[in-house]
């Protein structure tokens, strides 16, 4: 195994001889995000630490192999397994995964050239011949690879080619936060978080012009006249929040199977001729977007 192929992030897998399948045992050289997970620290003065977590991609079809993946916590000052009931968490429960925070990494990693370069084989397709992404944002680093991105582009958001690249790199890329319920009064876990801004004591998943926490917003449906009541400090319930958030997230690559080469070698003629149609030829059986699911739009 030469230092270059270590450099470049190749590792050598082994596939053992199956008589089913009637193959004869054979080695094949494959990308580290295959076989390997990694953790990048994101750290900053405003919030806590937050872990990005690279998942591999191998793990993730093989549903067969139970090998624990660990994160790091700061909490526990040692390393945690990564579990999933409805999102994913650190078994501790220190660690939760924040769907705001992982969302802005993918979009980040899909003006990486040099990560898509590794996940995908190639970048996506612009989206136009005006689409941003055609020019690098000078000083602006992807935080996976540090390397130069391109500039961000509003056009490609709503492109089926960037819904598609999303959904399959969010079983890939996930970003965990320190969990609300195990920090000092006062401090968010990111900025997708906020107090509430009644009872400034509780702290909810949202806008800070929006939250209202379900303490507050239950008073308020009971008695409009509760200015006088002690704000009740309460617990943040991320299953539940997960649960909620799962159910607005059963968009395309969670029902259908799109490969991934589907997405990647389109042409930018065929996604000019996409947007009026709203319809993936072949793929979808020639059903619109909407018909499919409204909230994937």
């Amino acid at each position: 195994f030469s230092q270059a192929n270590r450099k470049a992030g190749l590792f050598i897998l082994h596939i053992p001889r199956d008589p089913f399948l009637q193959h004869s045992s054979m080695f094949l050289l494959v990308p580290w995000f295959i076989l390997l997970m990694r953790t990048i620290a994101l750290t900053c003065k405003r919030f806590p630490a937050r872990e990005i977590v690279l998942l591999p991609t191998l793990l993730q079809t093989q549903k067969q192999n139970r090998k624990p993946q660990n994160v790091p916590c700061g909490s526990c000052n040692n390393n945690q397994p990564l579990v999933r009931s409805n999102w994913y968490s650190s078994e501790c429960k220190h660690l939760i995964q924040c769907n705001e925070c992982s969302d802005y990494q993918i979009e980040k990693l899909y003006r990486c050239d040099a990560c898509c370069e590794e996940v995908f084989g190639s970048s996506p397709p612009l989206c136009s011949k005006n689409c941003q992404r055609a020019y690098k944002a000078e000083g602006t680093l992807c935080q996976l690879c540090n390397r130069n991105i391109r500039k961000g582009c509003v056009d490609c958001k709503k492109t089926v080619t960037f819904k598609q690249t999303r959904e399959i790199l969010r079983n890939i890329v996930i970003v965990l936060v320190h969990n609300p319920n195990f920090l000092s009064d006062g401090k968010r876990p990111c900025s997708h978080y906020s107090l509430c801004k009644i009872c400034t004591v509780n702290i909810c998943k949202a806008r800070k012009k929006s939250a209202i926490c379900a303490s507050c917003r239950e008073q308020h449906e009971n008695d409009k006249d509760s200015k006088d009541k002690q704000p009740t400090k309460m617990s943040y319930d991320h299953n539940k929040q997960s649960q909620l958030a799962n159910s607005l997230k059963n968009c395309l690559s969670y029902s259908y199977d799109v490969p991934t080469e589907a997405i990647i070698k389109a042409q930018e003629t065929e996604f000019q001729h996409l947007r009026k149609r709203n319809v993936i030829p072949g793929l979808l059986g020639e059903k619109s977007l909407v018909e499919l699911n409204p909230l994937c739009l």
